[in-house]
């Protein structure tokens, strides 16, 4: 069974190694809280918040930005759920 509490951070550094991290909040942007009206989704990481300056600004947004249907498994359900805070 997956503990929806530790669901481990997406972000890769630039030479390969995955955070250590776990998800620890999200930021959910579009119309509504519900998955068909969420337009994206920014994710918090209990190692290095949202990784600004790990990369170039513009990409490491883009690592912990997402498109509900690419988030990584277990993530939505975390958020539904409420074991990963969102506003």
């Amino acid at each position: 069974m997956v503990d929806f509490n530790k669901v481990a951070c997406p972000f890769t550094y630039r030479n390969g190694r995955k955070c250590c991290g776990y998800i620890i909040g999200a930021r959910l942007y579009g119309r509504g809280k519900d998955y068909p009206n969420v337009r994206k989704v920014r994710l918090w990481c209990s190692e290095k918040d949202d990784h600004a300056g790990a990369v170039s600004s513009f990409v490491s947004k883009e690592r912990m930005e997402f498109y509900p249907d690419m988030l990584p498994a277990g993530v939505w359900k975390a958020i539904e759920t409420g074991a990963i805070p969102s506003t």
